[in-house]
């Protein structure tokens, strides 16, 4: 009996021991899980990976990254990453990427999280199994914004003002490109939602985000996700991974990236993203034709056609044309038209038509011509008309018809906001942006003829500026005699102070349409250091007074990101803190600039003016 109780309290002992060692086992297993992001795919040239307590070691194909490792590429080095829940990044040239926080254990149960922050450079990044189930727990940090995601195919710069690794063509700031889902880029002044084939833009922490017009060329080099192969080359070899070509940048991954539970993140088994219709594009090149085209064309078209068209097209044209036609056409076509045309169009024409048209038409026109002409026609028409019409026309036109050219020269300056929620909006400014009417009318329209200075207002609809979606009214202010950098540089010593003062423009409305006045504007300028030394703007819109000022450099003040604004608004709903914060851009006219024209964008939490001005000196 004796014996027997032993060995009892031995197994006892033994199985107490035994449950001790399974729960530090299973202590050490989760930190390692904790500690351990992922592993190195592929690695290509110099690369370096910077642990956090300041020691480093060189990157090799299967070695771990952990949490708080910081991988470092040296010029035409790269590196991919394959992180624990199936996320891919690959981190290019001259960049440095800290995996700040990471945690997951296999299972979606809402502890997982996914924090990089990128503090030079710039990555490409496949989202995994955090960043499809759980998006708000995968983040992108980098020293001015912050980049979220909806389960996404993305790529995101940061280029300092000064370091290696920046485009000679690329502003300082934070980048962020949507190939396949949706992003959003965030400062403390805000965000914007950025979709697939969109670029979105912070210059600074203080500055707005906002969507560019075009895609950087810098994207074009970067280097795409590669797939890795099983049973590929040893671990000792490092393979190559190609970089995108030169103008073709990629629209969505084709490799195939599964994670740890084997999901399929980029094929018909995971998410998608599809677009559909029509989408604006630029034309620009020397058309000539000469034949006989007999047919019928039925359909909507819907774009922007940019450019030069000279030529000689002869011919005659039989058909019916139906349909409806929507869109800006911008540009100059010179030649000679000589032929018939014998027909009907029935349909309706809207949008706007810039330009200037020179050249002779020779020939009879036959035929019966019924719809509806609404829009803007703005532009000179030289030449010369000989021939005979013979026919009916019926319907009506609607429209403007106003002095040279609108919209759409180079240095135009744009004030206009977008919305903010449901009620809210933004007050912004920027310098050739592309305006689209989409249902808006021309309105508060003039200028100064001897200097090529036309302004205006889109009112009534919501234009589209750069892309994006407006509310409130669109102001803007052009010349076709902007002064050169040239004339700039070589402004007179004479001259190094000058102050310029409001002449005329477009009533400044806030984000709900409402005009207002300016009350006052002026604009100090230093030619000798090339800066605006005191940006001073005063408006008032239905109860509210806003004031702004600033200054900064003339590159920054003609340039896409323009000089910031900081003042008070006295009147504005809501309560709280007054002060107002936005941006202005500008451009000198005259060939000694003589005179300014200026846009700017003030906001007070979910309140928001704009504007446009010609100012003189």
């Amino acid at each position: 009996m004796a014996k027997e109780s032993k060995f009892t309290g031995d197994f006892g002992l033994l199985a107490l021991q035994l449950g001790f060692f399974l729960m530090l086992l299973a202590m050490c297993t989760e930190q390692a899980i904790a500690g351990t992001a992922g592993v190195f795919q592929f690695v290509v040239g110099d690369v370096r990976v910077v642990l956090a307590a300041g020691s480093e070691r060189p990157a090799r194909r299967g070695s771990p990254v952990s949490v708080g490792d910081t991988i470092a590429t040296a010029r035409a080095s790269v590196a991919q990453i394959k992180m624990g829940d199936g996320a891919i990044v690959v981190v290019q040239p001259e960049s440095r990427l800290t995996v700040a926080e990471y945690h997951y254990t296999g299972k979606l149960d809402g502890s997982e999280k996914l924090r990089f922050r990128l503090e030079q450079g710039g990555i490409r990044s496949v989202t995994g199994a955090i960043g499809h189930a759980h998006p708000d727990s995968y983040l992108i940090e980098t020293p001015i914004a912050q980049i979220g995601v909806r389960g996404t195919d993305h790529e995101t710069y940061y280029f300092p003002a000064s370091g290696a690794g920046k485009p000679a063509t690329a502003q300082p700031g934070t980048y962020d490109k949507v190939n396949v889902g949706l992003t959003y880029l965030r400062t403390q002044a805000g965000e914007v939602e950025i979709r697939p084939n969109q670029v979105g833009y912070a210059a600074s922490a203080q500055d707005i985000p906002r969507l560019l017009p075009a895609i950087p060329e810098f994207f074009n080099r970067a280097t795409e996700p590669r797939t890795a192969q099983r049973g590929g080359p040893a671990s000792g070899s490092d393979a190559q991974l190609a970089p995108s070509r030169i103008g073709a940048p990629a629209q969505q991954v084709t490799q195939a990236v599964l994670t740890t539970s084997g999901f399929n993140l980029t094929s018909g088994n995971s998410s998608s993203s599809s677009n559909s219709g029509a989408s604006p594009g630029t034309t620009t090149g020397t058309t000539g034709t000469t034949g006989t085209t007999t047919g019928t064309t039925t359909g909507t078209t819907t774009g922007t056609t940019t450019g030069t068209t000279t030529g000689t097209t002869t011919g005659t044209t039989t058909g019916t044309t139906t349909g409806a036609t929507t869109g800006t056409t911008t540009g100059t076509t010179t030649g000679t038209t000589t032929g018939t045309t014998t027909g009907t169009t029935t349909g309706t024409t809207t949008g706007t038509t810039t330009g200037t048209t020179t050249g002779t038409t020779t020939g009879t026109t036959t035929g019966t011509t019924t719809g509806t002409t609404t829009g803007t026609t703005t532009g000179t028409t030289t030449g010369t008309t000989t021939g005979t019409t013979t026919g009916t026309t019926t319907g009506t036109t609607t429209g403007t018809t106003t002095g040279a050219a609108l919209t759409g020269l180079p240095g135009t300056v744009v004030g206009y906001t977008t919305p903010q929620g449901s009620k809210g909006g933004n007050g912004l400014s920027g310098v050739d942006l592309s305006i689209a009417a989409n249902g808006a009318t021309l309105a508060n329209t003039g200028g100064d003829a001897a200097r090529g200075v036309n302004w205006g207002s889109w009112q009534g609809g919501l234009a589209l500026v750069g892309g994006s979606t407006t509310n409130g009214a669109t102001h803007f202010v052009e010349s076709t005699d902007l002064t050169s950098a040239a004339q700039l540089a070589a402004m007179p010593s004479t001259l190094v102070n000058a102050s310029y003062s409001y002449a005329g423009g477009p009533p400044p409305t806030d984000h709900l349409g409402t005009q207002g006045a300016i009350n006052s504007l002026t604009v100090g300028v230093n030619f000798s250091t090339q800066t605006i030394t005191n940006y001073a703007v005063n408006a008032t819109v239905g109860a509210a007074t806003w004031t702004g000022s600033g200054s900064g450099s003339i590159a920054r003040f003609t340039g896409a990101a323009g000089i910031n604004l900081s003042g008070n608004c006295t009147g504005c709903a809501g309560g709280g803190s007054p002060t107002t914060h936005g941006t202005a851009n500008g451009a000198f006219v005259g060939t000694a600039a003589e005179r300014m024209i200026t846009s700017f964008g003030l906001n007070k939490g979910t309140q928001a003016i704009a504007g446009a001005a010609y100012l003189s000196r």
